[in-house]
């Protein structure tokens, strides 16, 4: 109660010091409770979101390209022939086959340490596999949400992901390849989510065709809604390795580089290729957990057009149904729409048939014409397939966060099927405001698949977000974190700290608090004491260009940084920044004493306890954020940053390669020599000090089945990428040097130098 009373006249202070206005002052005492107990059960909240499209690696570059008008349709990019022009050679096909289309720069890059993942797995996985790990968990951080916050959790993985064109990567592999079959299964597309994070929710790969990536979205959904997860990545992905002119689809392919949705000259569409995800929740729950909300799905529905002229023409009627099923879920009238992001193939009977669905479900509500804005983003980046859904979703909620609808590129004139005067919608073919009328913004997506499923989804703009706390913090004083898992990565974070600050404004309270307490603690970290965000801003300015020089002057900087590495209690040659857990635990300890501090010492001491954090913080320390952030004293909100810098290295499998054969095959029945293994650099002994033949050995067959150049006798084989599938392929290997192991073996002794222990123990008892 005394909290309470003291968080009302710290709001009635900031009004009589017109710092914020009587009306914010009545969200940030009521908090978001109201809110959340007025939200319907079944409206789902947007709170996280990434994707990769043409033109754009990101979602800022998706929308810098959308409010320009940029159209990302071309030639096939020639970095990524390199990969595919040995096997088109193979294939027998001519060098002119491929076709236009809106590509992305790169498909074989991959973070494979950030996920545990060895690169001989890393290279067997498809690019799909990859990628959309990537983006999902990107969407994961961008909400707020660390692995550790989410292990466990019951929450779902939605994908679609189209089939029809096969397994190119698959194809591209040598068959003896380990992990040939779980790299390119594809249902694993979204276990491999689920696996690489402990998600408990469903996990499933939707095909419907065109329709995927949006029939994914409203799966998750009713997931929600009928309680299955509590929390849902949806998306899709659509890649095109082989960019091929495919004449089984030259029906609806144009001739030109150039999508024509709704126009007089459209003849047919572009293929793109790209991924996107979102993260949901339950409205009512976002709320109440003060998730940052982009945008909120008020309504979806999906069926299909059963049967129609052919299998695959459309059906206006079954489009009529999906509209009126979405509206009626999402308790709107269409009168209220701004917007509806059409499928708008540009196709000049499908574009017709789309506009004469929407009219006739419309005009069951209003006599208004030309109410409503209407474009397809297929102009833009092509028909991305299983992804265009999703693609068309991330449009719309960036439409409504920054109020502007984008234009639909390439409208000259009308198609004359379609007589937009006696429609409620007009094209929207210029960068056009966004105002807000009676209702709050809304709008609608429409995806309809080649399979003849169809789905359609109502958007509406975010609720005001209640006032943040932090705007009356008492600390003089905030702590400013930053990690990651490698040196490469934790600069190019700095780096983009440092330019997010400089252009959104954001309290320094709030910023710190989403790092503490929202993001994960890697090994590589730096802190910053500062008072408030010119301070931070000016700070982060001067490290972001000579880091490296500040780092080697411990005691002369502001930036506290330090490195560390959790290994076992018995390892006899520690190296720098090695802890064990015993010290780790203490150290901890420590951090923790000076929390509790913070809230009992005067206002002078903050800032040199403040200090003493930051150095156990950096060298290892579990600090308890939560109660941190616990007390009025010192408060924050979870609001979106960047996402971690995933590192960029190339994985890949060319078709012309040999199979990597385990080893160079001596005579059969005889053992495999150390001449035939993997030169490996082992370290983790005193200089001097050998390494024994069984150690070597198995540092040998380590190398060659996770391709690494370098191990330590005490790195856990697990930590490194192994798994049950290499622990197989290891055990079989070791047989083949003379060392007869079984599969639990490794299991409990996952380090070479306990292995190579326990194998020769077992020498000695054979004697």
């Amino acid at each position: 109660m005394e909290l309470q009373t003291q968080k009302q006249q710290i709001v009635l202070k900031l009004v009589a010091d017109k710092k914020i206005t009587p009306q914010e002052a009545a969200v940030l005492l009521a908090g978001q409770g109201t809110a959340a107990k007025e939200a319907p059960d079944h409206q789902i909240a947007i709170i996280g979101m990434s994707g990769k499209f043409p033109g754009a690696g990101n979602l800022e570059q998706f929308w810098n390209n959308l409010h320009d008008g940029v159209k990302s349709i071309g030639p096939f990019p020639s970095g990524r022939r390199k990969d595919t022009d040995p096997y088109i050679t193979r294939m027998g096909e001519p060098d002119n086959v491929y076709g236009l289309g809106g590509f992305l720069e790169e498909v074989d890059k991959f973070d494979a340490s950030f996920f545990r993942i060895s690169p001989s797995e890393a290279k067997a996985m498809d690019p799909l596999q990859r990628l959309y790990l990537e983006t999902a968990w990107e969407c994961i951080e961008e909400a707020g949400y660390s692995a550790h916050n989410i292990h466990g959790s019951a929450t779902g993985v939605f994908v679609g992901n189209d089939h029809a064109f096969g397994q190119t990567y698959k194809q591209m592999l040598p068959e003896e390849a380990p992990f040939a079959l779980t790299g390119s299964y594809t249902s694993i597309l979204a276990s491999r989510i689920s696996y690489a994070l402990n998600l408990r929710g469903p996990a499933l790969v939707v095909d419907t065709a065109c329709s995927s990536g949006l029939s994914a979205v409203h799966l998750a959904c009713q997931s929600l809604i009928g309680k299955e997860c509590q929390m849902a990545i949806a998306g899709g992905v659509y890649l095109r390795l082989l960019p091929l002119q495919m004449s089984s689809m030259q029906t609806v392919e144009t001739e030109s580089a150039d999508v024509r949705a709704f126009d007089r000259y459209a003849d047919g569409t572009v293929w793109g290729e790209g991924m996107g995800a979102v993260l949901l929740k339950p409205l009512k729950q976002a709320l109440l957990d003060g998730d940052h909300i982009h945008a909120v799905i008020k309504g979806s529905s999906m069926n299909n057009d059963g049967q129609t002229n052919g299998i695959t023409a459309p059906s206006p009627d079954a489009q009529h149904d999906v509209l009126l099923a979405a509206w009626n879920q999402a308790g709107i009238s269409p009168d209220t729409l701004g917007y509806i992001e059409a499928h708008g193939t540009g196709t000049v009977l499908g574009d017709p048939l789309e506009i004469k669905a929407i009219s006739r479900a419309m005009s069951k509500f209003t006599n208004r014409k030309q109410f409503c804005g209407i474009g397809s983003l297929k102009p833009n980046i092509g028909h991305l397939v299983s992804a265009s859904g999703i693609a068309s979703l991330l449009k719309v909620v960036l439409a409504l966060k920054h109020k502007q609808i984008p234009a639909s590129l390439n409208f000259r004139e009308p198609n004359p099927y379609i007589p937009f005067a006696d429609t409620p919608v007009y094209i929207n073919d210029k960068l056009t405001p966004w105002p807000k009328q009676e209702n709050p913004r809304r709008a609608g997506i429409s995806c309809f698949g080649f399979s003849g499923t169809n789905s359609h989804m109502v958007l509406e703009e975010a609720p005001p977000a209640a006032l943040s706390d932090s705007t009356g913090v008492r600390a003089t004083r905030h702590l400013f974190t930053l990690s990651a898992k490698s040196m490469t990565s934790l600069q190019a974070s700095l780096r983009n700290y440092s330019r997010f600050l400089r252009e959104k404004e954001l309290h320094v309270s709030d910023i710190c608090y989403t790092l503490a307490v929202c993001k994960d603690h890697h090994p590589y970290r730096i802190a910053l004491v500062v008072r408030d965000n010119d301070e931070l801003i000016d700070l982060l300015a001067e490290y972001d260009t000579n880091i490296e020089s500040r780092l080697e002057k411990p005691g002369q900087s502001r930036l506290f940084f330090g490195y560390h590495k959790l290994v076992t209690e018995n390892r006899t040659l520690k190296e720098t920044g090695d802890l064990n857990k015993a010290e780790k635990d203490r150290l901890s300890r420590r951090a923790n004493e000076l929390v509790r501090r913070l809230q009992d010492e005067d206002k002078s001491a903050e800032s040199g306890i403040l200090d003493e954090i930051a150095r156990h913080y950096v060298s290892g320390a579990d600090v308890d954020w939560n109660f941190v952030y616990g007390g009025l004293y010192r408060k924050g909100r979870k609001v979106s940053v960047p996402v971690y810098p995933l590192e960029r290295h190339r994985f890949w499998v060319q078709g012309s390669e040999s199979p990597p054969a385990a080893y160079e095959s001596p005579l059969a029945d005889h053992p495999v020599q150390p001449q035939h293994l993997k030169a490996v650099a082992l370290t983790g002994k005193l200089q001097g000090e050998a390494y024994t033949e069984t150690e070597k050995t198995i540092a040998g067959v380590w190398g060659r089945l996770l391709e690494l150049d370098t191990i330590h006798i005490e790195d856990n084989f697990f930590e490194l990428g192994g798994n049950s599938i290499l622990s197989l392929e290891l055990e079989v290997e070791l047989d083949k040097c003379g060392i007869n192991l079984d599969f639990e073996s490794v299991n409990r002794y996952p380090t070479i130098k306990e292995l190579a222990l326990y194998t020769d123990s077992l020498k000695i008892d054979a004697v």
